[in-house]
């Protein structure tokens, strides 16, 4: 009910279409001057890299809150152990079997 209610009110404003200041243009070009006035100054290097270590531990706090992410990491490590194992198993077959190839041909 609260729902229809919400979207009557939604509809009603786009039908009265109210009208928009013309301040609007001027709050945006205050803000933007607001925002880039005063001191320009250029970081430095440990400035940035301090930065990109807040953002990257930001960004990785916030990946462990998608649900999945933990069982996929264990399937990736998992994954991960067993792959040496697997590449060596597949690399010797495919010696082994090229010798064969190789003895036949040459027997011939």
């Amino acid at each position: 009910m609260e729902l229809k209610l919400l979207l009557y009110e939604l509809d009603e404003i786009k039908k009265a279409n109210p009208p928009i200041p013309a301040e609007i243009a001027k709050v945006r070009e205050k803000v933007l001057f607001e925002l880039f006035a005063g001191d320009q100054d250029t970081m430095n290097l440990t400035e940035i890299l301090n930065l990109q270590k807040k953002n990257f531990a930001n960004a990785s706090t916030f990946i462990k809150f998608i649900p999945g992410v933990k069982k996929g990491q264990s399937y990736l490590k998992q994954g991960l152990n067993k792959a040496p194992s697997a590449v060596l198993a597949l690399s010797c077959s495919a010696l082994k079997g090229g010798l064969r190839k190789l003895q036949t041909r040459f027997s011939i």
